[in-house]
């Protein structure tokens, strides 16, 4: 791989030279990588299978705190922080982080997917 892009019809000697690292994939090498995906993609999937089983709660039973009528002493809260924002949401004790990934799922839809969320 060239770190820059190369036009079609260059001149593999003058577009690389000597000291340039360049690499070629042989089809080993992609049996090798799609072998390596096929056990990522597995991963990913007993993950999510995981996270799914341990779901106990609709994601509705959680509830974002929009005011302050809804901080009430004893009451059991989580702060959420993400990339683009923070949110507090209400919960109960029994919730399990799982319930939090569904909530999360559900509430943002395709930008969260389950499979992201850790």
């Amino acid at each position: 791989f060239s770190k820059k892009r190369l036009d079609d019809d260059a001149d593999l000697t003058k577009a690389l030279y000597d000291r340039q690292e360049v690499y070629a994939m042989t089809a080993w090498d992609w049996e090798d990588h799609e072998a390596k995906l096929a056990e990522l993609r597995k991963a990913v999937v007993d993950d999510l299978a995981h996270t799914m089983r341990h779901v106990t709660h609709e994601p509705e039973s959680i509830a974002p705190v929009v005011s302050r009528a809804q901080i009430l002493p004893g009451a059991t809260f989580v702060v959420l922080a993400g990339w683009y924002k923070q949110q507090c949401v209400l919960v109960t004790p029994e919730h399990t982080i799982a319930d939090l990934k569904a909530y999360l799922h559900h509430k943002n839809g395709p930008r969260m997917p389950m499979e992201a969320l850790d």
